[in-house]
């Protein structure tokens, strides 16, 4: 089992060379992730230290989105066995109530062990370790001789309260044997897994966020220092096409609570009648979320049209020529979809909170709303009265996320952070060999 486990016996690291800016570097890269973001920056970090002349490969379990943005032929992925954990709540079992999630968490370690030793077999200088989509971080740290670094992001429904704490007390009647031995068993098991995310995170050598507003996750979640850094776009791909402005928003991100459908619908159906088409891009949709939207956007008149799992020529088409971007998510990490936007010219209303304050630049790549419909609404209609303006604010975009935010730079940041590590840990060798 995973829990309080050691690195190998004996402690020590390979031996690496100490890298120099611009030399090879050999990166094993561990996800288990679902479409969305992540995948995107894993798949634009991975193609760009190749680019610059670095071995990647990556390990993954099956239950990773692999249909989303195919890695490079460049980049080899090796995907192993990982028996039994699918994220979703077990059924009430005296095992479950004696073991709480420590099956999932012995099954997840025992992948982890697999994987470590592939990784230890193949003379790599470095681990570059991604979100885990059930535990976010998990093991592999604690397995393998190599520097490790973490890409980190606590897992929301554990540290947070939003929607809710997990281990809150339930509500006044709520009775009966059965009811009370399930919830002891839940709640038993979030405990165990909030202790084995902490020791985990805190096994890696380094930890990275992704925005400022991700680092104070971590620390108030971890209780641990990280590095910002930042992901990037690829210009080549997100860019200016010219095209003419249509009368409609656009939002991208999944159909799901966190996304905020129902408050961008609201703000849209305040809208002129001429621009309350709202498409929304998703790769993830959650059948009840998207009913209450449909219901809603119906109810204030409002062309909802949902687009999933589009490529990026179809993304970057809407991109470049819908009118506005409404972007609304609660307390997302970062947010890639406002960087996408500006990168097309097209300007971003977007709520002041969390990662966003960081992608929206506020009168240079669009506008920040405080967190109220009539506030949001009121800001979309200003901007799509005044085309001027919105096409302004889309060249500022584009000359900020180019200069700002393009892949070059974020694989800069990156490469940096693993070269770091590799010669923090031989210098940690050294002086374990003295």
């Amino acid at each position: 089992c995973m829990l309080r486990r050691p690195r190998p016996a004996g402690g020590s690291r390979r031996s690496t060379c100490v890298p120099r800016s611009g030399d090879r570097v050999r990166i094993a890269v561990w996800h288990n992730l679902s479409s969305g973001g992540a995948s995107r920056v894993l798949f634009d970090q991975a193609s760009g230290l190749v680019r610059r002349g670095h071995h990647v490969e990556v390990w993954s379990p099956a239950t990773a989105d692999h249909a989303f943005l195919p890695l490079d032929a460049s980049v080899e992925e090796r995907v192993l066995e990982l028996s039994g954990v699918d994220g979703r709540p077990r059924s009430l079992s005296l095992r479950e109530i004696v073991s709480g999630r420590r099956d999932d968490i012995v099954a997840m370690d025992q992948h982890g062990r697999a994987v470590a030793e592939q990784i230890d077999q193949g003379d790599f200088d470095v681990l570059l370790a991604n979100c885990c989509r059930f535990f976010r971080t998990t093991s592999i740290a604690r397995q393998v001789t190599i520097p490790s670094v973490l890409i980190a992001e606590p897992l929301r429904e554990l540290f947070d309260a939003s929607p809710g704490y997990p281990w809150a007390a339930a509500p006044p009647g709520w009775s009966g044997l059965i009811a009370t031995l399930r919830e002891a068993a839940r709640v038993r098991g979030l405990r165990i897994q909030v202790r084995e995310e902490i020791a985990n995170a805190l096994a890696y050598d380094r930890l990275v966020a992704f925005s400022s507003f991700t680092r104070e996750m971590i620390l108030r979640s971890y209780g641990a220092d990280s590095t910002v850094c930042y992901p990037g776009i690829d210009l080549r791909t997100f860019r200016p096409a010219g095209r003419d402005r249509e009368p409609f928003v656009v939002s991208v991100g999944a159909v799901c609570a966190d996304k905020n459908v129902e408050f961008v619908v609201r703000a849209v159906g305040n809208l002129p009648d001429s621009h309350r088409r709202l498409v929304w891009v998703a790769d993830q949709v959650d059948e009840q979320v998207l009913r209450r939207a449909r219901a809603i956007a119906a109810e204030f008149s409002v062309s909802f049209e949902l687009e999933q799992r589009v490529d990026d020529a179809r993304l970057v088409d809407l991109l470049n020529r819908a009118s506005l971007m409404a972007y609304a998510p609660r307390l997302e990490p970062l947010g890639l979809a406002p960087l996408e936007a500006g990168a097309c010219g097209l300007p971003v209303v977007a709520v002041a909170e969390a990662g966003v304050r960081e992608t929206v630049v506020d009168g240079i790549t669009g506008s920040l709303t405080g967190p109220t419909v009539p506030e949001f609404a009121t800001e979309m209609r200003r901007l799509l009265a005044d085309p001027a303006e919105r096409a302004a604010l889309g060249g500022r975009a584009v000359k900020h996320v180019g200069e700002q935010w393009s892949l070059e730079l974020a694989v800069d940041r990156l490469e940096a952070v693993l070269e770091e590590a590799v010669i923090e840990g031989r210098r940690t060798e050294n002086a374990s060999a003295i």
